[in-house]
C-alpha cells in the first residue's frame, strides 16, 4: 500500500528562508562595517545618500528572497520526483554544455583558415595538413565517449537513479528541525 504524501507548509518554507536570509544579510554587513562607515563619510550627493539608502535594505531583502528560493528548491527536490528528474536534467545541461564546447572547439579553429590564411603558400601547406591530423586525432574522444563508452546511456541512468530514491525520512526531518 502506498504511503500518505508528506504535507509541507510551503509558506512556512519560504517565511524561515527569507528570515534566515534576512539575519545572514544583516550579519554580513555588521561584519562590513567599516567600510560601510567609509562609504557613509564619502557620500557627496543625496543621490548617493538616497541609491545607498534604498539599495542596502534590497541587497538584504534580495539575499533573504534567494535563501527562501534555495529553501523552496530543496524542499521540492526532496518531495517531488518529477522535479528531481528536471533539476539532475538541469545539472547535466549546465556542465555538459561547457564540455561539449570542450570537445568541439578546436573545429571552429578551421574558420581562422578561411578567414584569414597564413600569407605564405608554403605556411598554409605546412599548417592545413597539421590541423587535419589534430583534428583527426581529436575526434576520437566524442567517438569514445559518446558511441563506444556509452557516456550519455551511462549519465541517463545515474538520473534515473539518483531520482527516484525516495527522499521522505530526509523531508521529514527537515520540516521537523528546520521549520
Amino acid at each position: 500500500m502506498k504511503e500518505a504524501a508528506i504535507d509541507v507548509p510551503w509558506l512556512k518554507v519560504i517565511a524561515t528562508g527569507f528570515k534566515h536570509g534576512i539575519k545572514w544579510g544583516l550579519a554580513s554587513l555588521l561584519l562590513e562595517l567599516p567600510i560601510l562607515l567609509g562609504m557613509l563619510l564619502g557620500l557627496t550627493s543625496k543621490e548617493q545618500a538616497i541609491r545607498m539608502a534604498w539599495g542596502i535594505p534590497a541587497v538584504v531583502a534580495g539575499l533573504g528572497c534567494l535563501i527562501a528560493l534555495m529553501g523552496f528548491i530543496s524542499v521540492a527536490y526532496m518531495k517531488h520526483r518529477w522535479f528531481r528528474y528536471l533539476a539532475l536534467m538541469f545539472i547535466v545541461l549546465f556542465f555538459g554544455s561547457q564540455v561539449m564546447l570542450l570537445i568541439f572547439l578546436p573545429y571552429v579553429g578551421i574558420y581562422g583558415f578561411i578567414a584569414q590564411p597564413p600569407d605564405s603558400a608554403l605556411g598554409f601547406s605546412i599548417a592545413v595538413p597539421l590541423y587535419a591530423f589534430f583534428l583527426y586525432w581529436w575526434s576520437k574522444i566524442p567517438i569514445a565517449m559518446f558511441i563506444k563508452a556509452k557516456v550519455h546511456a551511462s549519465i541517463w541512468r545515474w538520473i534515473v537513479e539518483t531520482a527516484n530514491k525516495d527522499n521522505r525520512k530526509g523531508l521529514e526531518k527537515f520540516i521537523k528541525e528546520e521549520l
